[in-house]
């Protein structure tokens, strides 16, 4: 459980400690590191919520066979890292997941 102060007590430029209870992001990169860079952003915003959910941070929301690219014959074998593969953006690692390859060409000879 995450304990109040970590969101509502704040330090000033002084170093001082002021109560802030009004105008807190309720957006998850306000707080967390996106690891998925710009990949999901929708009109400047991230929905977090349409891949995880805060009981629980695992990406058990997301359907591959709901997505762009299904999952048939030897892909369902496949290791995820085999197609989505970390790179650094900004500093940052990120696990691309929007990969632009959806036809055979892009992988295959």
């Amino acid at each position: 459980m995450t304990k109040c102060a970590s969101c509502h007590f704040i330090l000033d430029k002084e170093r001082k400690v002021i109560q802030k209870f009004k105008q807190l992001s309720l957006d998850c990169v306000s707080c967390h590191n996106n690891v998925h860079g710009d990949q999901f952003n929708l009109n400047g915003k991230t929905d977090c919520g349409r891949c995880h959910k805060p009981e629980s941070w695992s990406a058990g929301l997301f359907e591959h066979n709901s997505a762009r690219f299904k999952l048939e014959g030897a892909h369902v074998e496949l290791e995820c890292n085999m197609c989505h593969k970390v790179e650094i953006a900004n500093g940052n690692e990120i696990v691309r997941y929007r990969t632009g390859k959806l036809v055979c060409i892009d992988c295959h000879q």
